[in-house]
């Protein structure tokens, strides 16, 4: 039981930074510079790539 070299432990490693920058990425809604207002009407901006990144805010509606 030691540590798997070959195509499944390189796809295991991409999952895994997957699975990070989700959280990091779901935890991090607001930053010093982003509006409740650009928030609603743009989403957040992803740090890594500079591209928006849909947020859950976007799915409510109010009455």
């Amino acid at each position: 039981p030691g540590w798997r070299e070959g195509p499944l432990s390189s796809q295991m490693v991409l999952e895994l930074s997957h699975m990070k920058q989700n959280r990091l990425r779901n935890s991090k809604l607001l930053d010093d510079w982003t509006t409740v207002e650009e928030l609603l009407t743009h989403g957040t901006r992803v740090e890594s790539d500079s591209q928006l990144c849909p947020s859950p805010l976007l799915s409510v509606t109010t009455v």
